[in-house]
């Protein structure tokens, strides 16, 4: 079998060309196509003016995020979800309240933090009752983690806030392990907005007889690296082979290392 080119240009051909065309009318939707935006995201262009900008990660049914917004409309909040479910629920409470400064997002966290906005752009980020995957062996997880609040801290603004809720002690000693570990935030204890403890978790968990604890992680002014939304190629990298397949041939699943990422061949 001949190997054409490892020379991705060199193969081009049209029906593989990854282009992505940017959406002009993403910012009107509440629910963003975010993998059509430009990366970071316009934000301000999106939601019609500058104004302080605060990030949820993991809103549930989205009570919380349109309370804030109500009680805040000169605000802009993201809510970020991976739940299709909770999505869909948060989206009616948005629409039906017609809350204008609220955009809310389907994907995972670490990858909307780092495409969708640029550094020093978040005056607060909401963690509330997150997944505390209580295994030791499911550490790793968890989000709340030096590399995830090493993220945050390029996108928060100084003195920007991580504020987290909780009911697993456990969960939170970790994260505040974490935060001390990280170098770049100071915790602070505080009284939680009543707002927190009406969540659809904090009610079920204070039925429960559950301890709920608050915590806020104030970013400092140490400098933090520089991490930039990853490039979005105009053309998957490819290589076109031609030729008769051999009689017998097996593809089996390959995982390699490299660094703190994994290339898996299926």
């Amino acid at each position: 079998m001949e190997q054409v080119s490892a020379n991705p240009i060199a193969n081009r051909t049209p029906d593989l060309d990854l282009v992505v065309p940017f959406d002009p009318e993403a910012g009107s939707r509440r629910l963003l196509p975010w993998r059509r935006s430009p990366f970071p995201a316009p934000w301000s262009q999106w939601f019609g003016a500058e104004a302080p900008l605060h990030l949820e990660i993991g809103f549930g049914d989205g009570r919380f995020t349109v309370r804030r917004a109500a009680e805040h409309p000169e605000e802009h909040f993201v809510g970020i979800e991976v739940s299709s479910v909770s999505v869909r629920r948060a989206l009616q409470k948005v629409r039906s309240g017609n809350h204008e400064n609220v955009r809310l997002i389907k994907a995972g966290a670490q990858m909307a933090v780092r495409q969708l906005f640029a550094p020093r752009s978040l005056q607060s980020v909401t963690v509330n009752f997150p997944d505390p995957w209580p295994k030791d062996r499911h550490e790793d997880k968890r989000l709340l983690r030096v590399p995830f609040l090493t993220l945050l801290a390029d996108r928060l603004v100084e003195y920007g806030e991580i504020r987290l809720a909780t009911d697993h002690p456990e969960y939170l000693a970790f994260s505040e392990e974490q935060v001390q570990a990280s170098g770049y935030y100071r915790i602070e204890h505080r009284d939680a907005p009543q707002a927190v403890f009406e969540t659809k978790y904090a009610t079920k968990w204070k039925d429960q007889g559950k301890p709920l604890h608050y915590r806020v992680f104030v970013r400092n002014d140490q400098p933090a690296p520089s991490q930039p939304p990853i490039e979005r190629p105009a053309i998957m990298p490819h290589t076109l082979l031609t030729g008769t397949l051999p009689t017998s041939l097996s593809f089996e699943k390959r995982v390699s290392a490299h660094g703190d990422a994994h290339v898996i061949l299926h």
